[in-house]
């Protein structure tokens, strides 16, 4: 089989938007379970360093809703978009963890009652982004969403960078449920009010930078659109045309907001893979997730545009085995945050993803681009496919399949700083297709891969904890609240490099590796693993 070489991924795009447009307000129906009371947002803890506002000067007051106010004192405040399904909205992701911005991140201020609406302010970000109701904008948050703690790790980083940070302002406009056809520019999706027309989550995206730019531009700041966040896909899982509609979804979204806000540089989409759980098929041979595949070939063919952070096989799932935990929210939350810094500062952004892939008789060669070197197996990654798919049980995630056969994997070796060797039992005919973590093994599992980069990232989210330790177990105990979830890294002189939290349980946690040192008290480090996992992918004539 002769190689295939896929299109580099590497022009940084950065984005420039302002503009004007008209006030928007929700619905005039209101939900079953709306009421009335604040939206549980606390004041912010900011820095001044770099220009950010620090909420304790005396110069904020506060909403109809009881939230923070927020006094601008940056000339330039970037606005981030958040569409897609349920993994947008933060089904699941029950447990509030970042309730406030550390800095002084923003999102338009709501009333709640009988109806909801902007309340014409600007307040502090934080979760949930309004009260949590499972219905279209402006009810359509369900719980800890991405967008606080991306918001503090853009800050972060470009205060880091510049000595200046970044202000964000957060719209989220996703409905759980909602698959392309809800979302794109005139779909049929439709808010709680049917007299407002279709396409709802797109128009509400416009209507509240239409607000945000008028209410901004009253204070003389600039309202530039930094980017576009899509978590998306899993009720697109069987659409080959994924990568053209996302296409077309980004081009709208392009022209809509720039004839909004008058301003023509590209607002690029950051796309994270749909999730890993999903499709749940009791046949997944026939259930792959192709639209997990074709977000990725998108962000291939359009390397200016489209930007895939990385894939969801690597998270914590909720006990659905489909929605992220509010841990797993903030890990890609960060993921987002420093894919957006990458843009921004012109570096540009790859994932970990196949460049080209060749097959020589038994062996499987691909070549990498890999954001971090060295790539590494992540051996705490249970890949399955024990009794079901045992072809590929030792493929550490990738599969190899040549028409409806399973090509059974022998062995998988890092053969180079940016490359991998498969092994196959038997060589395969021209049509095979080499995949990686589309196959899942029924309900309830997850389609999961082991190879990654050494990315050192320690986002903002790390914090230092008292835990008590025994010498030689991978069990510690806390003493206090924890913030973070399965899959995350615990860091501690006495522990092995990449140990991972597996399982949590009340204030016990099980790591990867054992406690080397005495037992007792120990001080431990824990922060969201922010190494980059090989993305979902398939080849073959199929692809592009």
């Amino acid at each position: 089989m002769g190689q295939r070489a896929l299109r580099a991924v590497g022009i940084a795009v950065l984005l420039v938007l302002a503009g004007g447009g008209a006030c928007t307000t929700a619905p005039s129906e209101s939900p079953p379970s709306a009421d009335s009371g604040t939206d549980g947002f606390g004041d912010a803890t900011t820095s001044v360093d770099g220009g950010i506002h620090d909420a304790e000067a005396g110069e904020a007051n506060t909403d109809a809703d009881g939230g923070t106010i927020a006094p601008i004192e940056v000339d330039t405040v970037w606005g981030i978009i958040g569409t897609g399904q349920s993994l947008s909205t933060g089904a699941s992701a029950d447990t509030t963890i970042n309730a406030s911005t550390r800095y002084a991140n923003l999102k338009l201020g709501f009333d709640y009652g009988d109806v909801w609406k902007s309340n014409g302010t600007l307040v502090y970000l934080g979760e949930p982004i309004r009260r949590p109701s499972s219905f279209a904008y402006p009810y359509n948050i369900e719980g800890e969403t991405c967008h606080t703690i991306m918001g503090d790790e853009i800050t972060a980083l470009s205060l880091a960078r510049t000595g200046k940070g970044d202000v964000t302002l957060h719209t989220v406009v996703g409905k759980s449920g909602w698959y392309m056809d809800l979302i794109e520019k005139n779909g049929i999706g439709k808010p709680v009010d049917p007299t407002v027309g279709s396409g709802y989550s797109f128009q509400a995206a416009l209507d509240e930078v239409t607000e945000v730019k008028n209410l901004l531009a009253a204070k003389n700041v600039k309202y530039r659109i930094g980017a576009v966040v899509v978590t998306h896909g899993e009720d697109d899982f069987g659409d080959f045309n994924y990568d053209q509609r996302l296409l077309t979804l980004w081009t709208d979204y392009n022209a809509s907001l720039k004839s909004i806000t008058g301003f023509t540089d590209s607002i690029p989409f950051i796309v994270s893979q749909s999730s890993a759980g999903y499709p749940a098929a009791s046949d997944p041979i026939e259930e792959i997730a192709t639209s997990s595949v074709r977000q990725w070939v998108a962000g291939v063919v359009n390397p200016t545009a489209i930007f895939v952070a990385g894939p969801k096989h690597q998270y914590e799932y909720a006990k659905d085995n489909v929605h992220l935990t509010s841990g797993s929210q903030q890990r890609m939350g960060v993921k987002y945050g420093q894919v957006y810094d990458a843009l921004r500062s012109g570096a540009g952004w790859k994932p970990l993803q196949p460049s080209v892939v060749s097959i020589a008789d038994k062996v499987v060669t691909i070549d990498l681009d890999v954001p971090v070197t060295p790539i590494q197996f992540d051996e705490s990654v249970d890949v399955g496919h024990k009794t079901i798919h045992q072809a590929w049980q030792t493929g550490r995630g990738f599969e190899v399949i040549d028409g409806t056969t399973e090509i059974e994997i022998t062995n998988v070796v890092i053969s180079g700083p940016k490359q991998v060797q498969i092994t196959l039992a038997t060589a395969p005919t021209s049509a095979a297709r080499v995949r990686n973590a589309l196959t899942n093994d029924g309900p309830g599992f997850h389609r999961r891969a082991q190879l990654c980069d050494s990315d050192p990232l320690a986002g903002i989210d790390k914090e230092t904890l008292s835990v008590t330790v025994t010498s030689g177990s991978p069990t510690v105990t806390l003493a206090g609240p924890f913030k973070h979830s399965a899959r995350d890294l615990a860091i501690g002189a006495s522990l092995a490099k990449n140990t991972v939290i597996t399982k949590i349980v009340g204030n016990t946690l099980s790591l990867s590796n054992p406690w080397t040192g005495p037992s007792g008290s120990a001080q431990l480090e824990f922060r969201t693993d922010q190494r980059n996992y090989l993305v979902q992918f398939e080849t073959g004539t199929t692809y592009p």
